[in-house]
Formats: C-alpha cells, sequence, structure tokens
C-alpha cells in the first residue's frame, strides 16, 4: 500500500487552476475564445481544440498573430500547428466627400461606417410624387448596398474581402455600379449645380459618367421632376427655376403655411393652380 500524498495531487490542483483561467487565439484587434477542455487525445488525455480567426492584411497595415491568456504565470500549456488560409482577396475603395458633403458609395464587402459621416438608403417616394424617403444606416454599410453619404468633407479609405458577383446591385431606388458607366437616360445622378446639390436627371445625349462604386438613383415615372434635393431632415424635390415662372403657380408658401412673396430661406411650399404642390429648399 502506498502512503503519503497522491503523486497525482499536484496534476488535479493545476487543472483546477487552469480551469479558471481563458485563453484566445487573435489577429489583430480580432479574437476567439479557446474552449477549455479539448476534444480527445493529447497529453493527459486533456484532448486538443482547432480554433481559426479571420483578419484582413493590406500594404499599409500589418497584423500580430498569437495566442494569449488572462492568468499568470503558474500554469502551462501549449499551441502548435499555426497556420495561414488565404481564404480570398481584399479590396480597397475611397469614399470622396467633397464639399458639397454628399456622395454616394457601393462597396463588394461590409463598410464601418465613419463617425463624421451619415449613410441612407433611399426606400421609396411620398405621395406628393417629388420627396424621396431615406432610412438611415446603422453602424455599418452591408455588402453590395448602395447608399447616400452625407459628412464631413475628406476622403476615407476602407478595405475588405470581395464577396461581389455581379457588376451592379440594386437597393431601393439606388444602383450602384463596380464599373464607370453612362447613367441611363431617365435616371437621377447626384451632381452640384448652380441649384444646389441634388439628384438631378439625366436627358437623352447628356448621360453623365458614374464612377466606379457610386449609384445612380431611378424614381418612378409618375415622379416628374427635374431634381431631387436635400433638406436637413429629408430630401426635398423641385422642377427647376424655370417652373416658378411659368405662370402656372398660385402661391408661395412659408413652411408654416403662411404666404410669401418670393422664396425664402429654408423650406417653401410652391403650390400650383391645379392644386398640387411642391417643396423648395433654399439654402
Amino acid at each position: 500500500m502506498m502512503c503519503g500524498k497522491s503523486p497525482f495531487s499536484p496534476l488535479r490542483q493545476e487543472v483546477k487552476k487552469w480551469q479558471g483561467a481563458q485563453f484566445q487565439a487573435f489577429a489583430g484587434g480580432v479574437w476567439v475564445d479557446i474552449p477549455q477542455m479539448g476534444n480527445a487525445g493529447g497529453q493527459f488525455g486533456r484532448g486538443w481544440n482547432d480554433v481559426s480567426v479571420e483578419f484582413v492584411v493590406t500594404e499599409k497595415k500589418s497584423v500580430d498573430l498569437g495566442v494569449k491568456s488572462n492568468w499568470g504565470k503558474d500554469i502551462w500549456w501549449g499551441a502548435t500547428r499555426f497556420r495561414l488560409v488565404k481564404l480570398a482577396g481584399t479590396e480597397s475603395a475611397n469614399i470622396s466627400i467633397s464639399s458639397a458633403k454628399y456622395s454616394t458609395f457601393i462597396a463588394p464587402f461590409e463598410v464601418e461606417i465613419p463617425a463624421v459621416l451619415a449613410a441612407y438608403t433611399v426606400d421609396g417616394v411620398e405621395d406628393n410624387g417629388s420627396t424621396l424617403v431615406m432610412t438611415e444606416v446603422e453602424t455599418t454599410i452591408p455588402a453590395n448596398t448602395p447608399v447616400v453619404l452625407n459628412g464631413a468633407e475628406g476622403v476615407y479609405e476602407v478595405s475588405g474581402v470581395n464577396v461581389a458577383t455581379q457588376d451592379s446591385y440594386t437597393e431601393g431606388l439606388l444602383t450602384g455600379v463596380y464599373s464607370e458607366t453612362n447613367a441611363p437616360v431617365g435616371s437621377y445622378v447626384l451632381q452640384n449645380k448652380s441649384e444646389g446639390v441634388a439628384f438631378y436627371y439625366v436627358e437623352e445625349g447628356k448621360q453623365p459618367k458614374v464612377k466606379a462604386n457610386r449609384a445612380y438613383l431611378t424614381v418612378p415615372a409618375e415622379a416628374n421632376v427635374r431634381a431631387l434635393f436635400f433638406g436637413d431632415a429629408e430630401a426635398t424635390a423641385i422642377e427647376g427655376l424655370g417652373a416658378l415662372t411659368e405662370g402656372n403657380i398660385e402661391g408661395i408658401y412659408s413652411a408654416n403655411g403662411v404666404k410669401v412673396g418670393a422664396l425664402q430661406k429654408g423650406v417653401n411650399i410652391i403650390k400650383r393652380l391645379d392644386g398640387s404642390s411642391f417643396k423648395v429648399m433654399v439654402k
């Protein structure tokens, strides 16, 4: 009979300590927990686990790889057979915001929205036939989703794994493209003209280029507007300054319904003789 302490007591104590530790495999700021007990086999029958971490490497960015623990130095463990597997090619794209503060954008990968920008999908047209319905995108722009961006002037580089399978994608009223193309006749393209920053109607023989990673807008034919402008809280529309001098209007009203003699800064409501109306935003 063996007397004294069991020769396996230190091992059991070590296992007990180890069970309170947390191990993680990491790649840059991305990490994944490693289960404390293995599947099967391994030294002392403790087993082993296979874990993986996905990360993106670009020419301008290095990534540290490794395994870490939140425990002290009084435990031991091992990590072997590190492998790097290329899942797919990564691409980069630039979000360019001019002094006009607006742009369109699409990327073949998810994009975390820069803190100084806001992103919107364009989902439809209001019952008045001239005002766009827009929904803000929270935190991340999904891959292959065209959006309108608004915010601080600058160029913002983004990158990710390309998951696109076609050259253009449509979401709501926006169609985003991955190669430069002529805007279709009857569509609308974001431009900065004398009337202001707006989506302007594309006429036959005057088709502007839509650059790669940008988008154009298409509205139902019944919208019948020359351009769609952005207001402080919503997009507003105008048929063109010429419409204000054609003699077919009943009057100009402020946002609170007071008739005014001329366009004022802010939102103006233009009422036609046929009873219809539309809004004009004056910057």
